[in-house]
């Protein structure tokens, strides 16, 4: 026998014969639709959560990475009018010292608080030339005019304190410093 002759093709039915089905089709819901909706929303809400915590991070990183404010100028002033104080120029009386301190703290102060002057660097003619172009109250221009004469003339000419001492020379600085109507 050989395999053609075997094998016989059945016909699944006999001719003009039909199967029905037992019962008619049946719609099978798609609940994983609504499941798609709920993990969407779902992911839409981490992915939020995720940014806002990024972003925090972010902020918190730029806060511990930014360079801290600079220090409040009148508060470095009197700092240094305080070491000044305490200092070994103060209680040896070196008069020629003190009035350089005291002009030179009163020129940082100025620069760092006003932008007047150009600091430690300054002359004091400079400062005064300032003080006149930004248009200071006149009052207090004339005020610190006449302390920096008096500093410098202790300081380069070798004159002496004749009306005035350290302890006066310091609370002019002083008063200057805490002096409320630069803008004014």
């Amino acid at each position: 026998m050989d395999a053609s002759s075997t094998l016989k093709l059945v016909a699944s039915l006999p001719a003009g014969e039909e199967i029905f089905d037992i019962h008619p089709p049946v719609d099978i819901p798609y609940p994983w639709g609504l499941w798609l909706v709920y993990l969407l929303v779902v992911m839409i809400a981490v992915l939020a959560v995720h940014y806002f915590l990024n972003l925090l991070a972010e902020k918190r990183r730029e806060a511990l990475l930014a360079p801290p404010p600079p220090p409040d100028p009148f508060d470095v002033a009197m700092k240094a009018l305080r070491k000044l104080k305490n200092s070994k120029i103060w209680k040896n009386q070196s008069v020629k010292d003190i009035c350089e301190q005291l002009a030179l703290i009163l020129r940082e102060f100025l620069k760092a608080k006003h932008g007047l002057g150009i600091g430690k660097a300054s002359t004091s003619d400079e400062l005064i030339e300032d003080l006149y172009r930004k248009k200071i109250v006149y009052n207090l221009v004339k005020e610190i005019e006449i302390l920096s004469e008096r500093l410098d003339g202790v300081k380069y000419a070798g004159k002496t304190l004749s009306d005035s001492t350290p302890d006066s020379l310091f609370e002019k600085v002083s008063e200057l410093i805490s002096c409320r109507s630069w803008n004014s």
